[in-house]
């Protein structure tokens, strides 16, 4: 395995594991929780 795809495999992973615990983009505050996720997941 090179260190390309064992990287790319890990942020999947990391990326997968944020999206459970990031608020959902619903609301009130949807352009708010939008932001933040956009935030949070550019890397």
């Amino acid at each position: 395995m090179n260190f390309e795809q064992e990287r790319q495999r890990r942020l999947d992973e990391i990326e997968g594991i944020l999206d459970k615990f990031l608020p959902k983009e619903e609301g009130y505050q949807s352009i708010v929780m939008k932001a933040m996720n956009y935030s949070v997941l550019a890397g």
